[in-house]
């Protein structure tokens, strides 16, 4: 959800700290297999659990690295992305591979449709919705509370 913001808007959420912060995390307890407790739930959690599976099996500093990690975050990113093997989505969290990006068509033409696309946001309610043609993304936001 995230990236289709970015994408769509150029609004960043990973600009908050705690996504900045999230690779140090991920660096120390994620990424080294170590048993983690996140949310404080009383359930533990490794990338290859059978209880969350999807959770943790894609690279957990794809996003990160590149962005906010240094060169040891980098490096154990490239190793974790090799390794990917399981592509099972949690929630609705679809973030393409390495290679499917480096393979992802860029073309110069102009896109024709580019006015059909329709925004509507009501700030009262803190609710959004961007559509085009048969398609639409719903978005929370509010000036009261956080970027979760």
């Amino acid at each position: 959800f995230f990236l289709a913001v970015e994408r769509l808007s150029g609004f960043s959420f990973y600009n908050h700290p705690f996504y900045k912060n999230y690779v140090k995390f991920a660096m120390d307890f994620v990424a080294t297999q170590e048993r983690i407790h996140p949310f404080g739930d009383g359930f533990w959690c490794q990338r290859e659990g059978k209880e969350w599976p999807g959770f943790f099996t894609q690279n957990p500093l794809r996003i990160y690295a590149q962005r906010y990690g240094d060169q040891a975050a980098r490096r154990l990113d490239k190793v974790l992305e090799d390794e990917v093997q399981s592509y099972k989505l949690h929630l609705l969290d679809v973030v393409p591979t390495m290679p499917q990006l480096s393979h992802s068509e860029v073309t110069d033409g102009v896109d024709e449709y580019s006015n059909d696309l329709a925004h509507i946001y009501y700030s009262y309610a803190g609710l959004g919705k961007l559509s085009k043609n048969k398609m639409a993304l719903y978005y929370r936001a509010s000036q009261f509370g956080n970027s979760s």
